[in-house]
């Protein structure tokens, strides 16, 4: 009997079939952008060097990707996604091959797998040191029933080593057998996740695996939105026009303006994280915005926003996503399952992970700052009321969780009104 190794992987993100290389990716010469920045934020939570800079730009190229086909290929109204953490997996099942090529082609990341390993070591590690109220989270765990194949002491040091996982054998039961509740996946994703996610993707049944990435955020604005000033207001969605709570807020924010869209950034608490909303102006659509965002386009954004004056309104809402497509991206799957397929008719006991599953959760709301927090982001009582830019995202919009100063993102979706 084949034995496969099912792999699950648990993001809060969508996932969708992925066809991406970040080989080579170059800035186009009329996408060049001015040096100074009017909005000089350059706190950032990671310590890249000059090298590992350009693997950020990289990363994002693979994110954006990422995202339009994921934007294409689901039709939902909410989508939140964790590209970084597809990087983190295809970067683990990457040590159980050989040829290494494809992997570093798909990730962007120049070098060879002791390289790929160790940018995400990095990551990892600067992530965990993250405090305060903003909360990241980024775990891996592999999972197997005792019963089952072992995998190799190398594969598993690698990926203890670099990707601090937390490896665990024991003996699965069938779902029939255990509450849900009680199976160690479940308790171990609850665990990770806060209580945002308490159940797996898929469940750890005898004689199988899982590996397991989560990706978590949460974090407090700096300038809370005021709960009395949240009003039913209309939405015009691509099914027709609803009623949902929006938030408001009068105050200074990053902003940005170009033919195509408008951004605003939200400073978290911790203000080395923005929450950046990508608005279609009048006339535009959502898909053309996502279609047009690459690691340039983004770095134009960033560079180009400056404090304005803005009048803000954000839908009050949730995205919980769960799907059952299949993630892999095409190029990295047919080399990974080509080269796992060689090693066996070598004779050699291989585990190939052939599922990845993923759910997802966000929730954007007003409050989030401490009661202690008396910052305001209130403009001086003489501001001309020309000189407000209005932000209404009463229509889909895009959003980016990114590191303010590297640019790294972490998360990114959309919200069309459901």
């Amino acid at each position: 009997m084949r034995i496969i190794a099912k792999s699950s992987l648990l993001v809060l993100a969508a996932f969708a079939p992925l066809f991406v290389s970040c080989e080579g990716v170059e800035r186009p010469e009329e996408e060049e952008v001015a040096s100074d920045n009017p909005y000089n934020n350059t706190d950032t939570n990671f310590s890249f060097n000059e090298g590992e800079v350009a693997k950020i730009t990289n990363s994002n190229e693979f994110t954006f990707k990422y995202f339009a086909n994921v934007y294409s290929s689901i039709p939902h109204e909410g989508i939140i996604t964790c590209p970084l953490g597809a990087q983190f997996i295809c970067g683990m099942i990457g040590n159980q091959i050989s040829n290494h090529s494809t992997l570093v082609q798909t990730l962007g990341i120049n070098g060879d797998l002791n390289d790929v390993n160790s940018y995400f070591n990095k990551l990892i590690n600067d992530i965990a040191k993250i405090g305060g109220d903003t909360r990241v989270i980024i775990a891996n765990a592999l999972m197997k029933d005792v019963k089952g194949p072992d995998f190799p002491e190398e594969f598993l040091g690698v990926l203890k080593n670099n990707y601090l996982v937390d490896y665990s054998e024991f003996e699965a039961k069938s779902l029939e057998d255990q509450p849900i509740e009680e199976r160690p996946e479940n308790i171990w994703v609850k665990e990770k996740t806060y209580g945002l996610i308490d159940e797996a993707p898929e469940p750890i049944l005898p004689e199988m695996a899982s590996l397991f990435n989560v990706s978590c955020f949460s974090g407090a604005w700096l300038y809370n939105f005021n709960r009395s000033q949240t009003k039913e207001r209309p939405f015009y969605g691509s099914t027709g026009t609803k009623k949902v709570p929006m938030m408001s807020n009068l105050g200074s924010f990053p902003f940005y303006k170009e033919e195509l869209f408008s951004a605003v950034a939200l400073p978290f608490e911790n203000t080395s994280f923005l929450f950046t909303i990508l608005l279609p102006n009048e006339g535009k659509t959502l898909e053309s915005v996502i279609k047009g965002m690459r690691s340039w386009t983004w770095d134009k954004i960033r560079q180009h926003l400056s404090l304005k004056t803005v009048s803000l309104s954000v839908p009050r809402c949730s995205i919980y996503f769960d799907d059952n497509a299949l993630f892999f991206c095409e190029d990295f799957t047919a080399s990974y399952f080509n080269q796992m397929e060689s090693m066996a008719k070598e004779g050699l006991a291989v585990r190939p992970f052939t599922e990845i599953r993923q759910k997802a959760f966000m929730e954007i709301k007003e409050s989030g700052v401490s009661a202690a927090n008396t910052n305001t982001s209130l403009p001086p009582d003489n501001i001309d009321s020309e000189q407000i830019e209005t932000f209404n995202a009463n229509h889909p919009f895009a959003f980016i969780i990114s590191d303010a100063g590297s640019g790294l993102v972490l998360f990114i979706g959309k919200y069309g009104g459901d």
